[in-house]
């Protein structure tokens, strides 16, 4: 099994073209920046859009399920406890695109953005917090305009620019819009992102009219290409390419602990710890208001402690992306991934095994995928 590590030896490259993530990736003002929102809510700037939260900075999410009957929430009783609504003080609110406000079935206001029903998760431990992004649930968010033909597209990396249909999209180094530097056989690598010769720029996006007769979409000043080896939606494997290209990437992956590791596996790029053991979780059920585990038997009690080890830091750490420690009932310190407490397998004994869920009394447990998983229904997507 292939190990790479996740912090700490990422190449002096890498770490250069990093550089041109982050000036390339500054956001801009839109709506929601302007005190278009309730008061009770505010927003977070990211680098694709914005992210709802809580006056408290607690972030909003939205019930898939809501879908079926917009304007109505289908939250209630043990949901509505784990995904408290965010109540309005108003009924009819001015001035405010895209925000209403709903009655809940027990008669309570609740605020809704385009009709869809906003709530908060209580197992959120710090604003900022998106651990109840998962299964039925989404942020609750406002996407960066971008022009016909472009996307964002959610990556490992982070959200990326991306073509239409989720191609990541690539800048190179050093190329501007006065002199494009990728021409000839290199667009046979690097096809421009092209534009409609009508098109017109929108914000940071404006158009490179190339002397090859090509309209190019550029980004804050820096002309946008495809990379003809990807192959699917999402894939980044022209970042980092010949020293010279960069992923366009928006808004980074939230971070990890310098000792978490991906590590190969017969379902796919999963996370490990430092001796590249999988990483556990329980499978939850989202909308239950206790702890209540899916699977068709549990382990639990004297289970765990037979066949399972808590991933357990030196000391308390301040949260670092989705990570952070907490205090168990028994004084013991252990590390959890979006609230829930981590674990690795007992019955395991090399990096990338995941004989950890063979037993049938195992079937709650869930290891954390780097990717989408290969083997459905066997891993708790990261995203």
């Amino acid at each position: 099994m292939m190990m790479r590590p996740l912090a700490g030896t990422v190449p002096v490259v890498i770490a250069a073209l990093t550089m041109i993530h982050l000036l390339t990736a500054l956001p801009y003002v839109a709506l929601a920046q302007e005190g278009l929102v309730p008061e009770e809510v505010s927003t977070v700037q990211l680098g694709h859009g914005w992210r709802f939260t809580d006056g408290n900075g607690m972030t909003l999410y939205h019930y898939e399920s809501d879908q079926k009957e917009l304007g109505t929430s289908s939250c209630t009783d043990a949901c509505a406890a784990k995904h408290p609504p965010l109540l309005a003080a108003t009924e009819n609110p001015e001035g405010l695109p895209n925000w209403s406000v709903i009655t809940r079935p027990e008669g309570s206001r609740q605020w809704a953005y385009n009709d869809m029903p906003v709530y908060t998760f209580a197992r959120d431990a710090y604003a900022g917090a998106t651990f109840g992004e998962e299964s039925a649930w989404r942020v609750a968010f406002q996407a960066m305009i971008t022009p016909s033909g472009l996307s964002t597209f959610k990556t490992v990396a982070g959200h990326v620019l991306a073509s239409a249909n989720g191609m990541t999209l690539y800048v190179r180094k050093e190329e501007s819009p006065s002199e494009p530097r990728c021409n000839a056989e290199c667009l046979e690598v690097w096809p421009p992102a092209s534009a409609p010769w009508v098109a017109s720029g929108i914000d940071a996006f404006t158009i490179v009219a190339r002397t090859d007769g090509l309209y190019q979409w550029a980004y804050k000043g820096q002309p946008l290409h495809l990379y003809a080896r990807d192959s699917k939606p999402g894939d980044l494997s022209g970042d980092g390419a010949d020293d010279l290209w960069a992923a366009m990437i928006l808004e980074p992956a939230p971070p990890m602990p310098s000792w978490v590791r991906v590590v190969g596996s017969d379902a796919g790029e999963l996370l490990a710890d430092s001796d590249g053991m999988t990483l556990y979780v329980l499978n939850e059920d989202s909308n239950a208001a206790e702890a209540t585990y899916l699977g068709s038997e549990e382990c639990f009690g004297d289970c765990i402690a037979a066949n399972w080890s808590a991933v357990q830091p030196q000391s308390l750490t301040p949260p670092v992306g989705n990570w952070s420690t907490k205090v168990n009932e028994d004084q013991s310190l252990q590390w959890t991934y979006r609230g829930r407490p981590l674990f690795t397998s007992k019955l395991e004994t090399k990096p990338g095994d995941l004989s950890g869920i063979l037993p049938r009394s195992h079937m709650s447990w869930r290891p954390i995928m780097y990717r989408i998983p290969t083997i459905q229904g066997t891993a708790f997507r990261p995203y």
